[in-house]
């Protein structure tokens, strides 16, 4: 339409200057013509030549746009809301859905140990598989759960357990969880300072069976409470076994008071409480759960509670700890109290176990020491400049058992053949952070003896391990 309009107006516009052209050699020629005329004939050509100016433009702009497409292809489809992504890094095997709102990961631990003892009277040279986890986790909306078997000598659950996680604030988990009680229990068993925990652990169970509240209050609180099937001292085991039927009330307070202040030296510094109370009424017969034995770094047992022992009363525990991070700094203490009210032969006693411990780390390479543990900044890799991170600690720590366990004659007397009253260790620590995932060990430990009980050696443990965490 654009060219027709073009040539019409060509057309029109040389007729008007024909015209106009006829016009002028008569006026020459001094015959008479219309001046009116002329200049609506000359206003006439002077608008159809801009007319003519302004659609060539046009022509020429729509010709420099580009044409469209007949048929266009279509558009690449969004991703379905629920489609997945797979992804193999530091965190190991993990299935998202692109909202995030489902999630399934697998994870694996290896830790492999060796134990050398200078002396062979305190116990035998081995290398062994400490633990052998594959853990599963997953996530649907707001329940979480894990599932984590240890395949290390024998098979058993580490975790087993079910949470709903309704904000920061409040957490509902139930299964075979992490007690509330002990501060280095609250530390995974693979970003610990040293390779097995102290000394005190031993009144403190790692895992129990039951239902646990908590959450974190702001930046500065933590808290927590459970109800559990109460796992005795000395044992780890808790193989979804309620001793008794009697439960156990836990609680924890943890307090960050200067949290909220990034660049204070005490932004790292957190007290805490933890305490529990409850009673139980079972007999000690030497299985695997109805024992108490109390064990050292070098994984020897040095007290045992002797079979046949009631255990039929009140028990609690009380458990103040503190922690302290600054740059490659780390501090870590606590103090656990236990008691039990004890029988055997007919003779009852309060028994109030006790024990503490105080260690401090540095980071060499100058990476941040947390209490989640050291991230090499230079991760180590071979023909490349990184060489991961090192850090070097110390410990002490005692355990003292109740003079009472030792009283009595051999029908009424609770400690077990061959058991010490007191243990007191000193210890330093070598860690190699190679990566994210792979770390090498060395730890030396002396553990002391004294008080009632058998006259025992002090105990000399050199001890490395190799570990993945993936």
């Amino acid at each position: 339409m654009t060219e027709t309009k073009i040539k019409r107006l060509t057309k029109a516009a040389a007729l008007a200057a024909a015209m106009l052209t006829l016009a002028m050699p008569a006026n020459a020629l001094g015959a008479q013509s219309n001046d009116t005329e002329l200049s609506e004939l000359r206003a006439q050509i002077a608008m159809l030549q801009q007319r003519l100016e302004a659609l060539e433009a046009r022509e020429k702009q729509a010709q420099a746009a580009p044409q469209p497409v007949a048929a266009t292809a279509p558009a690449a489809p969004a991703p379905a809301p629920d489609s997945v992504t797979v992804k193999l890094g530091t965190k190991g095997l993990v299935f998202a859905t692109q909202d995030k709102q489902y999630s399934f990961s697998i994870n694996t631990r290896v830790q492999a140990d060796a134990h050398f003892f200078p002396d062979n009277a305190d116990g035998t040279d081995e290398v062994f598989l400490r633990r052998a986890i594959v853990s599963f986790r997953g996530q649907a909306g707001i329940m979480k759960w894990r599932v984590s078997p240890n395949f290390a000598s024998s098979v058993n659950m580490e975790d087993a357990w079910i949470e709903l996680d309704f904000s920061d604030a409040l957490h509902l988990t139930t299964g075979k969880l992490l007690s509330v009680e002990g501060l280095e229990n609250f530390q995974s068993n693979a970003k610990l300072l040293f390779m097995e925990r102290g000394l005190p652990n031993n009144m403190t169970p790692g895992r129990e069976i039951g239902v646990k509240l908590d959450g974190k209050l702001g930046s500065s609180i933590y808290y927590g409470l459970s109800v559990t099937d109460g796992a005795l001292d000395g044992n780890s085991a808790n193989n979804n076994v309620n001793l008794s039927d009697e439960m156990l009330l836990s609680g924890l307070v943890k307090i960050s008071p200067f949290a909220a202040d990034k660049n204070s030296p005490l932004a790292g510094l957190t007290f805490g409480v933890s305490g529990s109370v409850g009673s139980e009424n079972t007999s000690l017969d030497g299985s695997t759960d109805r024992s108490m034995k109390y064990k050292t770094s070098g994984r020897n047992t040095f007290l045992s509670v002797q079979t046949g022992t009631l255990l039929n009363g009140t028990r609690y525990r009380l458990n103040p700890q503190a922690t302290w991070y600054y740059g490659s700094i780390g501090v870590l203490s606590e103090y656990i109290l236990s008691s039990y009210e004890m029988s055997r032969g007919g003779v009852a006693q309060t028994v109030d176990n006790n024990g503490w411990t105080v260690q401090a780390s540095y980071v060499l390479t100058g990476e941040a020491n947390t209490f989640a543990g050291v991230k090499p900044a230079h991760p180590f890799s071979l023909g490349e400049s990184g060489w991961g991170a090192f850090e070097v600690g110390m410990r002490y720590n005692v355990f003292t058992a109740d003079k009472a366990m030792f009283e009595g004659g051999s029908a009424t007397i609770l400690a077990g053949s061959g058991s010490v009253q007191k243990a007191s260790a000193i210890g330093a620590s070598l860690k190699w952070h190679m990566t994210d995932n792979l770390l090498w060990a060395l730890n030396y430990e002396v553990t002391d003896f004294s008080g009632l009980g058998a006259d025992k050696d002090s105990e000399q443990a050199l001890m490395t391990r190799l570990q993945i965490d993936f």
